[in-house]
């Protein structure tokens, strides 16, 4: 503590940077692994996150609308920050991210069915190219039975993939940063070392 306070106001401001990012890195770590443990939490802080992202996109643009009306004297009317505060308010609602990602995988289970079902036609009209048969129909199957996969997990598979994303991102940014500020440290100690 003392050697702290004989330091000079940058040098204080410096290592006082270097601790909170630190800090930031470890507590994205820990957010991260957080994130994976708690699956249903995961998704609500998500969804409140971009709802109030959005609400606060909707303000702004709002405001910018009343800032073009007094300086040009015209507002140029538009429906986009009323859009955007309906969305943050929808997504404030937790169901109702949980449904659109459900809807998605839904859609893309629809088109992964359409996919298998019309490589299959396509292997029945070209049967005569009999080595390519089988590993069509094969292929179609598989597509088939991925997008009924798809369709009847849409809201598990998007829950898990939204936790698994949300985890690994901020525990490779925590990593990534606890990694940095190290790698700061031990050059420092080195320069030092070499100044000695």
């Amino acid at each position: 503590m003392n050697k702290f306070r004989e330091l000079s106001r940058e040098k204080k401001r410096r290592t006082l940077f270097f601790i909170f990012w630190l800090l930031a890195g470890i507590s994205m770590v820990i957010i991260g692994i957080s994130a994976l443990l708690n699956k249903e939490k995961t998704i609500n802080a998500a969804s409140d996150f971009l709802g109030i992202c959005s609400i606060i996109t909707g303000i702004v643009t709002i405001f910018i609308r009343l800032y073009q009306l007094r300086t040009q004297g015209k507002y140029l009317f538009s429906l986009d920050g009323l859009i955007w505060i309906t969305a943050g308010i929808l997504f404030l609602n937790t169901g109702i991210l949980s449904r659109l990602g459900r809807l998605v995988y839904i859609i893309g289970g629809i088109l992964i069915i359409i996919e298998g079902i019309r490589t299959a036609i396509a292997a029945i009209k070209a049967r005569e190219e009999r080595s390519w048969l089988i590993p069509r129909i094969i292929c179609s199957v598989i597509l088939t039975a991925t997008g009924i996969v798809f369709i009847t997990n849409a809201e598990k598979i998007f829950r898990s993939l939204t936790v698994l994303f949300i985890g690994i991102y901020f525990i490779v940014h925590g990593v990534n940063i606890i990694s940095d500020c190290i790698g700061r440290a031990k050059y420092l100690h080195n320069f030092r070392n070499l100044e000695d």
